[in-house]
């Protein structure tokens, strides 16, 4: 027999529930394994340690009732909540930040397209952004015309710094969003 077969048998006669076939073997190998011997030794002395120990039976329905109370436990749900808030903040602080950084581009994007045309391994890919410069500026202007015939009058300081507000204003969006949803979940991360 080897010393795993011997580490399972073991456990069954921690347990009590050996059979005698199987405790024969168990006995051989130990015989024969100085190792399995002495844990055998050491389990032996344990079980010898609650021979004087009472043994109570448990009430009647005492397990069905654990049973429920386990399977009321609503750990599970919190976890997942948990995880779902905090994937939801990864996913709307990407987002707040990804709105930011395109606004600020598309606010700077003639001095960004002036650096890369100066740059020699950046000329190409300016070549190829000028074309697209000016489809972005109509767009932004068509946009920006939107925006004022809304806001006209008094928010007149929108026109200059628009694009600022508007990423500002996602992420606090975002932020109070998932501030509602860690309140009504009721979960600490």
């Amino acid at each position: 027999m080897e010393c795993k077969n011997s580490a399972n048998l073991m456990m069954k006669f921690m347990d009590k529930t050996i059979t005698n076939k199987e405790a024969d073997k168990l006995k051989r190998h130990a015989a024969a394994c100085p190792s399995c011997k002495a844990d055998l030794e050491m389990y032996d002395e344990i079980l010898s340690c609650f021979d004087d120990v009472e043994i109570f039976d448990a009430p009647h329905g005492f397990e069905l009732c654990v049973l429920e109370k386990l399977q009321n436990i609503d750990i599970y749900t919190k976890k997942i909540a948990a995880r779902v808030d905090s994937f939801m903040c990864v996913v709307l602080g990407v987002a707040s930040v990804i709105v930011a950084v395109v606004f600020m581009l598309i606010s700077n994007k003639a001095a960004i397209l002036d650096y890369m045309s100066q740059t020699p391994s950046l000329a190409g890919i300016a070549s190829f952004l000028r074309p697209l410069d000016a489809l972005v500026q109509e767009y932004i202007a068509n946009l920006g015309t939107a925006v004022d015939s809304v806001v006209h009058g008094s928010f007149v300081f929108l026109d200059t710094y628009k694009f600022i507000f508007l990423a500002a204003a996602a992420v606090l969006v975002g932020i109070r969003l998932y501030i509602g949803r860690k309140k009504k979940s009721g979960v600490n991360a």
